[in-house]
């Protein structure tokens, strides 16, 4: 991916020619962000957050279908979106 764009142009070109977007989700992406952000400083985290949060906001609201592994996952999926 290039660093000067925030979202893959596959994504894009799905969302703009109206390919059903279908994401597996297999995991609590949301707290291992959380985890994954505690030993950096407050610039890298806000910055990391941010990023992170455009491109999986683009990819959930612009799927068509999701799929959580379990019920607790999408009970998360169905709180957050």
């Amino acid at each position: 991916m290039n660093s000067s764009r925030s979202i893959p142009l596959s994504l894009l070109m799905t969302f703009s020619s109206k390919i059903p977007l279908c994401l597996h989700l297999r995991g609590d992406i949301w707290s291992e962000a959380k985890w994954g952000t505690q030993n950096l400083s407050l610039g890298q985290k806000m910055a990391e957050n941010h990023r992170r949060n455009v491109i999986w906001d683009n990819n959930f609201k612009g799927s068509t279908l999701i799929l959580p592994i379990c019920n607790h996952l999408s009970k998360i999926t169905k709180k957050r979106y």
